[in-house]
């Protein structure tokens, strides 16, 4: 079984559970940049492996993300092993940074919520992973 929280960093961390957040909102999603998606998609199998490029982060997340929690992450994700789905949720403007909300399939049945932001700089600012009711 997955903890409640696995990780939160930065803005992502007040985001809550992806469903109320962003379902508040009433825009509809708009189409993903694929350059963003994969760098979400990349950037998400690095915290599986254990070994994250430590320039793509900004001061703070780099601060918060230690090695230790880095490592408690990807043992945590390990099990599930590779998504079998990807999606798109939406993404939302915080602050200086934008949130970009992904859910996250597993053979399994397990689900994740899987939120990371990139500030103005294109820093990984922002970080979550949840499991998904």
């Amino acid at each position: 079984m997955l903890r409640p929280i696995i990780l939160a960093l930065g803005a992502a961390f007040a985001f809550g559970s992806l469903a109320p957040a962003f379902a508040q909102t009433a825009a509809p999603s708009p189409t993903p940049d694929p350059a963003v998606a994969a760098r979400a998609k990349t950037f998400y199998h690095a915290l599986a492996a254990g070994s994250i490029d430590r320039s793509q982060l900004s001061a703070q997340a780099n601060a918060k993300l230690t090695d230790a929690k880095l490592k408690q992450v990807a043992a945590t994700l390990a099990p599930l092993g590779e998504p079998v789905t990807f999606e798109y949720v939406k993404s939302l403007p915080q602050g200086d940074a934008t949130l970009h909300a992904y859910l996250l399939s597993f053979g399994g049945g397990q689900r994740l919520e899987f939120v990371i932001g990139f500030d103005a700089q294109g820093k990984v600012s922002a970080l979550a992973l949840r499991p998904y009711p």
